[in-house]
Parts: structure tokens; C-alpha cells; sequence
């Protein structure tokens, strides 16, 4: 009969058989842990370097700052996207066994672990930067859109002037 016994900072395993699966599923829970950690801390990096650089491109002239969006915008989502596989591998892991207790040991250390925060506070994160995305997005949309209109002002301007020099 195996018994585990799992808090938030340790675990108590005893296998009479000496088998290591165990303490090797809770390394890797423990290691998914660790993943989530490591990029909620960067998706603050991250993020604060993106508020920086958005109010550093307000500086600039208009045609750099669309391309200063551009640039910020694919960095953040191929962070995104890093951030977007690592938590679906580790949604997906309560499949690594198919051994019941094997399963109900893995959630159980997700839960002391309290991944479900880890993971809803990355999802948070995500979030605010597809929001922020969007506005960038949308920003440099209306811009092309203002220079777009006024190249059609333009245009039409001059075919009436040339259209009057044909005239006289």
C-alpha cells in the first residue's frame, strides 16, 4: 500500500515496494511549479518594459512610434505564445497517467502547490497584454487610415488642379 502526504513545501512518500514514480511525479509537478513561477515573474518584467517603452514611443515622431508599436507588440506575443504552450503542456499533464492514484496525486500536488493561482494570475497577465495589443493595434489601424484618407484628399486635389490647367 503506498502512501503520499503532500503540503505546500514538502512530501512524504512511502512506496514498501521502493518504487520511484512517485517522487518522480511530484518532481515534475514541482518543476511546472517552477515554470509557472518563472514566467509570471517575467510576464512583470515584461510588462513593466512594455509600459516603459509605450510612453518612450509617445516621445518620438509619428512614423517611428508605429514602428516602435510594431516592435513591442511582437515581442509580447511571442512571449505570449512561450507562455500559451507551457500552460497548455501543463493543463494537459493530468493525462501523463493513466493510473488513478498516479492522477489524484498529481492534482493533489497542483493544488498544494496552488498552480490553479499560478496559472490564473499568468492568464491575468495575458490578458492585459492582448488588450494592450489590441490598442496598439488599433492605434496604428487609424493612423494608416488618417494618412490613407489625406493621400486621397490629395489625390483628388490634384486631378482638380490638373483637371482646371487642362481647361485653361
Amino acid at each position: 500500500q503506498e502512501i503520499t502526504m503532500i503540503t505546500w513545501d514538502s512530501a512524504i512518500v512511502y512506496d514498501p515496494t521502493g518504487n520511484r514514480d512517485l517522487p518522480d511525479l511530484l518532481e515534475f509537478a514541482i518543476c511546472q511549479l517552477l515554470e509557472l513561477r518563472y514566467y509570471d515573474h517575467r510576464l512583470n518584467q515584461e510588462m513593466t518594459k512594455m509600459y516603459a517603452e509605450i510612453e518612450e514611443a509617445q516621445r518620438i515622431t509619428q512614423y517611428r512610434r508605429f514602428g516602435q508599436y510594431r516592435r513591442i507588440m511582437k515581442q509580447m506575443m511571442e512571449l505570449v505564445m512561450d507562455i500559451n504552450e507551457v500552460t497548455e503542456r501543463i493543463q494537459n499533464s493530468l493525462k501523463v497517467t493513466g493510473d488513478v492514484y498516479y492522477a489524484r496525486v498529481y492534482r493533489a500536488a497542483l493544488d498544494a502547490f496552488r498552480s490553479k493561482v499560478w496559472m490564473e494570475s499568468l492568464e491575468r497577465k495575458i490578458t492585459l497584454i492582448q488588450q494592450n495589443y489590441s490598442l496598439l493595434h488599433n492605434e496604428i489601424v487609424n493612423e494608416r487610415g488618417a494618412l490613407l484618407e489625406i493621400a486621397i484628399i490629395l489625390l483628388i486635389a490634384l486631378e482638380i488642379v490638373l483637371g482646371l490647367l487642362q481647361f485653361l
